[in-house]
């Protein structure tokens, strides 16, 4: 059971794809990894998996968003900010 915020994370998914990408100010990698990582710990992985990139894409990115604030490091993966 992946549990209620990933029900609202699903519900939420279409008005995220919805924003400009210059609004947001992430590429469309960064944005394809923000649709997959929610309120819920996600290891790297699993990420590269889901997303079909290579796990080098997806650290490069991930750092980038941790940067920026949008996710945050959770013991064996990351979660949303």
């Amino acid at each position: 059971e992946l549990g209620p915020m990933f029900s609202l994370q699903q519900e939420l998914l279409p008005l995220l794809s919805e924003v400009p990408q210059e609004v947001c100010g992430f590429s469309g990698s960064q944005q394809q990894l923000l649709r997959l990582i929610g309120y819920e710990c996600i290891t790297v992985d699993e990420l590269a998996r889901l997303g079909a990139v290579p796990v080098s894409r997806v650290m490069a990115d991930v750092t980038f968003l941790e940067i920026r604030g949008a996710v945050a490091r959770c013991e064996g993966g990351y979660i949303r900010s």
